[in-house]
């Protein structure tokens, strides 16, 4: 990489001023990421990385996080063991707050080595996602990119990948009906969803779209893809421009993060009772998720909810305990193996709730049921 000497004098403007150079020169993708981190588990993450890279099975050598000039700003490297690979670096700018970290990842390197750097690293440290946006998000992108660069602005979408109800767990497939790297305006994509589920029953949502982004007016043209994990890949175009859409879609994914964190709140007094201190505690808000049925859902909304959940969903990782059913109310304590979190899950002929079991409900507890709830009951139920 071209850059590579003299990396910690970058600043964010330094850097995407390189960036948009070589992607216009070298015709190179550009990489950008939006991942969570608790704070904690940020402030760790170089020792964490550390002993991650000292693995026997582990394909780097080290894996270093230092600071740049600017501050929020990290560079962080993956130095292979093997001499002749080349070392990947990520530009991370970070957005702190008591909540959580938001880090902004950019990487010009090589698409595969890129998404096994990043993957890796989250799939072992406990605390770091990235940024859930959901099929809904990736299905409205263009009513999303219209707030921010006005209403003349045309967003044509290309199938990547969807995920189609399968018997047990959604699959991911190559779409249809569209020929590859063709483009359409996104009110037909959703209006072919939309017919396929209220017609025949079909659930389609999307994990991946290809958007071709374009406005006469402040002329702009450039390609993105986007997946429902905040994975964006810039392909071509002008780079700053697209730059301009990423501090809203952060903005996007940090509001989305706060609808997916679930509490309640008690408040503890102690008194007197026959000469012993006693402790009291009273439940003062419970924070709960609510989803009502659309008009355009199909008639079997409460049983196919009921079905869903009333057995343990393995493949997702999720135990569920029926507490309650009637005519029609169902209520299930839903426990998330994978996050060690558990939720309270009830459901009449025209409502959904979801409520913390606990006093903190993982967020991403919250987002497997959602998109659980998308791909095998109602692909219109959203969180944005």
């Amino acid at each position: 990489m071209t850059f590579a000497k003299g990396l910690k004098r970058y600043t964010l403007d330094l850097f995407l001023e390189e960036a948009n150079r070589i992607v216009k020169k070298e015709k190179r993708k550009a990489y950008c990421h939006i991942l969570i981190a608790y704070p904690r588990i940020f402030d760790a993450l170089p020792s964490i990385l550390q002993r991650y890279s000292g693995r026997k099975r582990s394909h780097w050598s080290t894996i270093e996080m230092s600071l740049t000039e600017e501050e929020d700003m990290y560079i962080v490297s993956f130095v292979p063991k093997e001499e002749e690979e080349k070392p990947v670096f990520f530009f991370w700018k970070t957005i702190k707050d008591d909540k959580y970290v938001t880090i902004l990842s950019f990487s010009l390197g090589n698409f595969r080595e890129v998404g096994r750097c990043l993957d890796s690293m989250v799939g072992y440290v406990r605390g770091l996602w990235f940024a859930w946006l959901g099929s809904h998000f990736i299905e409205n992108f263009d009513l999303f990119v219209k707030k921010i660069l006005g209403e003349d602005t045309r967003v044509l979408a290309s199938f990547q990948t969807i995920v189609e109800k399968g018997e047990k767990l959604p699959r991911k497939m190559r779409v249809y009906p569209l020929p590859p790297r063709e483009y359409v305006p996104l009110e037909e994509i959703r209006a072919i969803t939309k017919e396929l589920y209220l017609e025949k029953k079909v659930i389609t949502t999307f994990s991946r779209m290809r958007y071709r982004i374009i406005s006469e007016t402040k002329n702009m043209n450039f390609t993105i893809s986007l997946t429902d994990r905040s994975k964006i890949m810039f392909e071509k175009g002008d780079f700053v421009l697209f730059v301009t859409l990423l501090k809203p879609l952060v903005m996007e994914a940090r509001k989305i993060l706060n609808l997916l964190r679930r509490r309640f709140y008690v408040s503890e007094e102690e008194t007197q009772l026959f000469g012993k201190t006693v402790r009291i505690k009273s439940l003062d808000l419970i924070e709960t998720l609510v989803f009502r049925r659309s008009r355009s859902s199909l008639t079997n909304w409460y049983e196919n909810i009921t079905e869903l959940f009333s057995s343990d969903i393995p493949e997702a990782k999720l135990m569920n305990f029926t507490l309650l059913t009637g005519n029609p109310y169902f209520l299930v304590h839903v426990i998330d193996v994978e996050n060690g979190s558990s939720v309270y899950l009830s459901a009449t002929s025209e409502e959904l709730r979801i409520a913390p079991a606990e006093s903190y409900a993982k967020e991403g507890t919250v987002a497997k049921l959602i998109e659980l709830l998308q791909t095998r009951v109602d692909p219109t139920i959203a969180i944005s």
